[in-house]
């Protein structure tokens, strides 16, 4: 279910602002998603990338005013 999802999440922030690359979109889609089955099935090395593209995304980007 967490697959279907994502991938419905990531196409529709890429609809909304295409200015970043498919991996942030894909990252992005996994906020929320931490400690689930889908989640837990990732090595670690694929979690922190998630955590660190997130994490980069959120410092090099404004909040929406």
């Amino acid at each position: 279910m967490a697959q279907c999802y994502r991938g419905i999440i990531k196409q529709a922030l890429q609809e909304f602002d295409n200015s970043q690359t498919d991996e942030v979109y894909k990252a992005l889609a996994w906020t929320g998603l931490q400690n689930t089955v889908a989640w837990n099935s990732l090595t670690q090395t694929e979690r922190d990338n998630i955590i660190q593209t997130v994490t980069d995304y959120n410092i090099n980007n404004s909040n929406c005013q």
